[in-house]
């Protein structure tokens, strides 16, 4: 038995390794493109102008002030203060069973797919519970923040449903698996609205 091991374990050891680099591959690519899309890229869909139309809740936040925040404080601090504004965000974001597609300088791109028309509804609910939830998060992080002597956490979130083309676009030797489209623009226009109007979340009329 021993030697009938011995000479299969070569074949195990390879089965193993395929395996194994599945494992690792899924895992780096949930971390780096998010859940959605990582399994869409690992089905093969890797051709640049590839993807589909779908229904989705746009979720475009960015940090208040970030410009004059990098100019003053270390580069620790400020890697510091994004991984915790990302953080209460992000995690705001999964919880709810959304999908972050990006992080941009200050700013972070997330959706929440809608399956079918009978769904809307209910997605759209679990964005806005997001927001909630990142409100929250964000208030407790900032009563952390001001108790060690650190910048607070300002931030401006939009949020619209609408239809997204979900692919990949780019270069050809470089893709970035995103979502485009005049939803996607007009939802990162509501943002920069919510600075003008001094609140934190701003919503699309077809959110409402």
């Amino acid at each position: 038995d021993l030697r009938r091991l011995y000479q299969l374990h070569f074949a195990f050891a390879r089965i193993t390794e395929v395996h194994t680099l599945r494992d690792t591959a899924e895992y780096l690519l949930n971390a780096y493109v998010g859940r959605a899309a990582g399994r869409r890229i690992l089905a093969g869909e890797i051709v640049r102008g590839g993807g589909q139309t779908i229904e989705a809740v746009i979720w475009f936040c960015d940090l208040r002030g970030f410009t004059g925040i990098s100019d003053r404080l270390p580069r620790d601090a400020v890697i510091a203060l994004l991984n915790d504004y990302f953080g209460a965000m992000g995690g705001a974001v999964t919880e709810a069973g959304g999908e972050i597609l990006k992080f941009m300088g200050d700013g972070m791109l997330a959706i929440f797919p809608v399956e079918g028309a009978s769904a809307r509804a209910a997605t759209v609910a679990h964005a806005i519970r997001a927001a909630s939830a990142a409100r929250l998060a964000v208030g407790a992080l900032n009563l952390h923040r001001s108790e060690a002597g650190l910048h607070p956490v300002e931030f401006g979130l939009a949020l619209h449903v609408g239809e997204v083309m979900f692919g990949n676009i780019g270069a050809s030797r470089r893709l970035d698996f995103t979502v485009i489209g005049p939803a996607v623009n007009l939802a990162a226009r509501l943002e920069t609205l919510s600075s003008a109007l001094d609140r934190s979340v701003v919503l699309s009329s077809a959110m409402a």
